[in-house]
């Protein structure tokens, strides 16, 4: 599974598709679970939200995406939305790398199942823009 690149929007097509990446702001999701990235599209469609949203499925990927933006090499996302428990490379060390690049200057949403105080004070004291716990279905998405 590498890294997607996909905007969310209703009834789309390849003629649609640069349409929404330009005017659409873009996320890149770091998320290792395929249902909790089905979800998060599903409620966007939902609510008509248009987004392009590229995917990194663990914290190699995330890195990689991030020094591609810090380069130059790729358009850096809007928003970089995480999951604390990630493979390869954590949460904690990925918001980390994003706060002392300083060629990257991104706001950071961390979307966890962690409802640990510690885990929300370390991510604040880390930089985050706003520490999120991951809905347990998609009602809580609603």
């Amino acid at each position: 599974m590498g890294t997607q690149h996909e905007p969310i929007a209703a009834g789309f097509g390849p003629a649609a598709r640069a349409d929404v990446d330009a005017v659409a702001p873009s996320i890149l999701y770091v998320e290792d679970n395929p249902g909790d990235v089905f979800l998060l599209r599903t409620a966007f469609l939902e609510f008509g939200q248009t987004a392009a949203l590229m995917v990194a499925p663990d914290g190699d990927v995330a890195l990689q995406r991030l020094e591609e933006y810090a380069s130059g090499a790729a358009k850096a996302p809007d928003l970089v939305l995480m999951d604390l428990n990630l493979p390869c490379v954590g949460g904690f060390e990925l918001l980390q790398h994003v706060r002392t690049d300083c060629r990257l200057s991104l706001p950071v949403v961390v979307l966890t199942s962690s409802r640990e105080e510690v885990d929300r004070d370390r991510c604040h004291a880390l930089g985050c823009a706003a520490f999120l716990e991951k809905p347990s279905g998609y009602d809580g998405y609603r």
